[in-house]
């Protein structure tokens, strides 16, 4: 078993997360992780420039020599619900997305690769990247002040990165 933070996710969205991994057979491991972020990117009430959400992700891995060291490849599933305004986030919302608010919820599955390198017996850093497909169904709002609601029930698809990660690892033997 390991206990895993993702650096990246904590530092660049400033979203703390936290995952476990469990060995399934010799060469596999599942890893659920769990993240929130509840505050908005100013730290003030009223902002409205924000990445609110909450988001679960389940991964499986194989890896090519043993658990929890070297090359793995992996299959995963997410999802999450979302708040996020004045951010604009390429290849998933549309090009004018920092003008307005979204609420609402999105899923979908990915292929990850990673490298996991072993400091000493017990922690280690991971590094990892997947490509996947996402489904967005949400309501657009104006983004002044959360706004008056422009449109309901949007949905959305996109292709694009579902997992980043440089992780930080303890490993429970």
């Amino acid at each position: 078993m390991a206990l895993r933070t993702n650096l990246l996710y904590d530092f660049a969205a400033l979203t703390p997360n936290l995952g476990i991994e469990v060995g399934i057979a010799p060469k596999q491991t599942l890893l659920l992780t769990g993240s929130y972020n509840p505050w908005n990117s100013n730290g003030k009430k009223d902002d409205n420039k924000k990445l609110n959400h909450w988001l679960l992700n389940l991964e499986w891995r194989r890896w090519f020599c043993e658990r929890y060291n070297g090359h793995f490849l992996g299959a995963h599933a997410f999802f999450s619900r979302y708040n996020i305004g004045g951010i604009k986030i390429p290849l998933v919302l549309e090009k004018n997305a920092d003008q307005y608010r979204y609420h609402g919820n999105a899923y979908g599955v990915g292929v990850s690769y990673g490298y996991h390198w072993m400091w000493s017996k017990y922690f280690g850093m991971e590094f990892n990247l997947g490509l996947g497909v996402g489904f967005m169904r949400y309501d657009r709002y104006d983004r002044p002040n959360c706004g008056e609601c422009r449109e309901t029930g949007k949905n959305r698809t996109f292709v694009a990165p579902t997992k980043a990660g440089i992780s930080l690892i303890y490993v429970i033997k």
